[in-house]
């Protein structure tokens, strides 16, 4: 399969768009539930279907033959060990808006195996069961004995929005079957990243951030956060975001000046519980905030992100934007903010030191600290971070 480029658009910093564009369901990750729930049909033995995600040199270790990905990306190999009463199902673990088209490359290690594709509403396909590939044999467009990948591409008559299901099926025991990144066109949302490698977001619609496309540089993949708590200056952050639900603030970390793509998804069984960001899906002004909650805006402080007090007035913020919203917050007005203790950035070279005890402390307000904790500080003039 070969990927295709997208034509570059002019995009403002922060940008956000819904279109049908291509995304591409990414097993980079090498874990299979990162990307699809997998059912297998195999009589109660459970070893006769396996899946895992494999690199070229992985793949030639299982099969004693060389699999090499015609896109560069990790392959998906089912190995079937029993006759073609077993197969192995892949449900996408989320529901998608407005599928127009399929793309992938598929290659077995017997022509006669066979794939098909559904789409339906429902999870586990109970019903309204929309067939986009009947069961198919590969022949020899995908004889893994003739090194051939066949290029699947289907274009559907009109979107159809749900769970996507693939079905692969060996024709006798003993087979592989391998394939590489699913790429659909469907509804996305695109958003810039910043010129510190951090944006705030939010949008009115739920989000895939999982498999998460850069329409230019592939070196850095969008990761998503809430921030989920603060001790003095230092923020806290959960873990990174599979998905999120819609109108949910979210901190993005991508390639700086990259813009990502996000397929759209009926709805996320992210806990939003603890999320301080607050979206601000059209935009509009934010205030100070109202004791004892205070209100901050990512800012750019010297080419690093950090978390400013809005102040005694307000701010604007743009749409698909969030603000931060922390509870017995700290108000400063400085060029300095709140950040995350466990992530590097250009803060003016802060510096990793201990306590000196001759040296004077001062907080991110300008006060003298005389028993300084862990956070960040001033010391002489330069950034410190007490650990």
């Amino acid at each position: 399969m070969k990927q295709k480029l997208l034509s570059l658009m002019t995009l403002l910093c922060f940008a956000v768009s819904g279109a049908w564009t291509q995304a591409m369901l990414d097993f980079s990750t090498g874990t299979p539930s990162d990307v699809f729930t997998i059912s297998n049909s195999n009589g109660g033995d459970a070893s006769k279907v396996t899946n895992d995600f494999m690199t070229s040199d992985e793949a030639s270790t299982a099969t004693d033959k060389t699999w090499t990905s015609p896109n560069g990306h990790r392959i998906q190999v089912t190995k079937i060990s029993s006759n073609s009463a077993y197969y192995s199902l892949l449900t996408t673990k989320n529901s998608y808006q407005n599928i127009t088209k399929f793309d992938f490359s598929i290659i077995s290690t017997d022509k006669n195996s066979k794939f098909s594709i559904e789409i339906s509403p429902k999870a586990d396909f109970s019903s309204d069961v929309t067939t986009v590939q009947s069961l198919t044999s590969l022949n020899d467009a995908g004889q893994k004995s003739n090194n051939k990948w066949l290029d699947y591409s289907k274009t559907l008559g009109s979107a159809v929005s749900g769970y996507v299901r693939i079905k692969i099926q060996a024709a006798s025991s003993g087979k592989y079957i391998g394939f590489t990144d699913v790429v659909i066109t469907a509804t996305t949302v695109s958003t810039t990243i910043g010129t510190t490698g951090w944006s705030t977001f939010s949008h009115a619609s739920a989000l895939d951030f999982a498999n998460a496309t850069p329409l230019v540089d592939s070196s850095e993949d969008l990761k998503a956060y809430m921030v989920t708590g603060f001790s003095g200056t230092a923020l806290t952050k959960s873990d990174a975001l599979a998905s999120a639900p819609a109108e949910t603030g979210i901190l993005l970390k991508g390639k700086a000046g990259e813009t990502y793509k996000m397929l759209v998804v009926t709805s996320s069984s992210t806990s939003t519980t603890g999320n301080c960001l607050q979206a601000s899906v059209s935009g509009g002004t934010v205030s100070a905030g109202e004791d004892p909650n205070v209100n901050y805006v990512l800012m750019n402080v010297g080419g690093s992100p950090v978390f400013q007090w809005i102040g005694a007035t307000s701010a604007t913020l743009g749409a698909n934007k969030a603000y931060l919203t922390l509870n017995g917050g700290p108000k400063e007005t400085s060029a300095h903010g709140l950040w995350f203790d466990d992530e590097t950035t250009s803060l003016n070279k802060v510096e990793l030191q201990n306590v000196d005890a001759d040296g004077i402390y001062y907080n991110l307000a300008g006060q003298r600290v005389a028993q300084p904790t862990k956070g960040l500080y001033i010391v002489n003039g330069r950034k410190v971070i007490v650990k």
